[in-house]
């Protein structure tokens, strides 16, 4: 009918205002880059930035380690960081521009979460999952930080290249899957962290990785970490007698770090704590980043709760639930 056909048109979007998801994702960009990468001088430089300095340098110049700092459990860290931290030297100032190339780094980060949770569970769960984690301040702060963590972006591309792999059957991914995964043990040691949710996305989704490409990206990554295992083989004997005196800074017995490190990480509760320092302002954001923690525990609450009953109900998609909580609770 004509009156139909004029509402449609003056409803209809505007062929020069870009679409929806074009805007969420500027909206996001704009967020995360925003409070990443302005003022990168002023980022403290304390000591662990130093050592990373230190110890970066020499590999634009040639030097090729295999092992960075000696850590409390008397085993080397990996140098996968250094050989990416030493790019910077190429620029006037390395410290600084160091400081910009990991905001740039975590910004993608930002950026590939935002597209994996719109690709598999819908635009407004992408916005908002995006949104959360580019203003998240805990996110933020180490975000700007040059120091050897276990990388957010390769954990992002992990789990999105197992969302293709077990969700969408898309092989092609299974290679970064396993490319990213070596990558991150060679980021820190902790990334044995990343251990159970790796074999139990690959042993309960086994038929989707049952394919030629497996045989490609397990040689990859075998290659990739090669080096630095052989380092640790050589060092067994120093290591294990280490191992045996135990370390006095560590403790089996319960305690709240874990409930209290959940609730920094995902709403920037007790961020001052970070500082090292009294600072007003940080102060007078308690109650507001309080309340902040509460509803972020509160929605991570209903995520998991949410996304355990699509996998008991066989919902559509459900796998893309169980991969959440496969990499959340492991």
């Amino acid at each position: 009918m004509p009156g139909t056909d004029v509402r449609r048109r003056l409803l209809a979007r505007p062929r020069w205002l870009p679409s929806e998801s074009v805007l969420s994702f500027l909206l996001v960009l704009v967020v995360a880059s925003a409070l990443r990468l302005p003022f990168p001088d002023l980022t403290p430089f304390g000591h662990d930035e130093a050592l990373e300095a230190e110890r970066a340098r020499p590999i634009w110049y040639g030097a090729r380690p295999v092992d960075s700092e000696v850590t409390s459990w008397w085993i080397p860290d990996p140098a996968g960081l250094l050989y990416y931290f030493s790019l910077a030297e190429a620029f006037p100032k390395p410290a600084i521009a160091r400081v910009v190339q990991m905001s740039a780094t975590n910004v993608v980060s930002v950026l590939l979460c935002y597209l994996l949770a719109r690709r598999f569970f819908g635009p407004g769960i992408g916005l908002i999952a995006g949104l959360l984690y580019a203003a998240n301040p805990w996110a933020v702060t180490f975000a700007r930080q040059p120091w050897v963590i276990t990388q957010p972006l390769l954990t992002t591309i992990m789990l999105l290249a197992a969302m293709m792999v077990v969700v969408r059957r898309d092989r092609r991914w299974v290679i970064p899957f396993f490319l990213a995964g070596a990558a991150q043990t060679q980021t820190h040691l902790l990334a044995v962290l990343f251990g159970p949710p790796v074999l139990l996305t690959l042993v309960l989704f086994a038929r989707r990785w049952l394919v030629p490409h497996v045989l490609v990206g397990v040689m990859l990554a075998v290659t990739m970490v090669a080096p630095y295992a052989l380092h640790l083989l050589v060092l067994w004997p120093e290591i294990a007698e280490a191992l045996g005196r135990g370390n006095r800074g560590m403790t089996l017995l319960p305690d709240p770090t874990a409930l209290t490190l959940t609730s920094w990480l995902i709403s920037g509760y007790n961020l001052e704590r970070k500082l090292g320092f009294y600072d007003g302002a940080m102060l007078l954001l308690r109650v507001p980043l309080l309340i902040v923690a509460a509803l972020a525990a509160g929605l991570l609450m209903l995520g998991t709760v949410r996304s355990a009953l699509a996998c008991v109900r066989r919902a559509e998609a459900w796998r893309a639930d169980a991969l959440l909580l496969i990499w959340l609770l492991a």
